[in-house]
């Protein structure tokens, strides 16, 4: 059986209730990161104390919390073009790869390019649809973060 290539899987939240999927998805084929208080010069410069420093001070995070927060940031800015990002959205798995560049908006998220497009259909060109795919992977869309490593990464690959 083919399978696509990846060093890594991540499931990515486009937005606070999925207000970041259509433009992402449909309009403008990119992936985006919201957290508009971090730093943007502070994560392209991989200073991820001061980011962590800032949650805990700013933010008034526990020290777990703003070591998730950094974490998530973090995946964003410094994985590469060999990393597969899902999400979900209209009841169907998305997936694409993304350019590493990082571009910081006028509303302060972040977005990186998707290569090529974003996809719903699998290496067959099925469509991903919600209802036929594994639960364990479907449990993922569930993550209260913003982004998370995919434990069924075998599957969704």
């Amino acid at each position: 059986m083919n399978r696509i290539k990846a060093d890594k899987v991540l499931f990515i939240k486009l937005g606070q209730g999925g207000e970041y999927e259509t433009d992402c998805i449909v309009i403008n084929q990119t992936l985006r990161l919201g957290y508009k208080d971090v730093d943007h010069n502070l994560c392209v410069n991989g200073k991820w104390d001061l980011v962590h420093k800032y949650f805990i001070e700013v933010e008034n995070a526990t020290q777990g919390v703003a070591t998730s927060h950094t974490n998530q940031i973090k995946q964003f800015y410094e994985n590469d073009n060999q990393t597969l990002w899902l999400t979900f959205f209209n009841n169907k798995l998305w997936w694409c790869f993304s350019e590493a560049e990082i571009t910081l908006l006028p509303d302060k998220t972040k977005t990186r390019p998707v290569i090529g497009t974003w996809s719903d259909k699998n290496i067959d060109g099925e469509l991903l649809l919600s209802g036929n795919l594994s639960g364990k992977l479907l449990k993922t869309q569930g993550f209260r973060g913003t982004i998370c490593k995919v434990p069924e990464e075998k599957y969704a690959l």
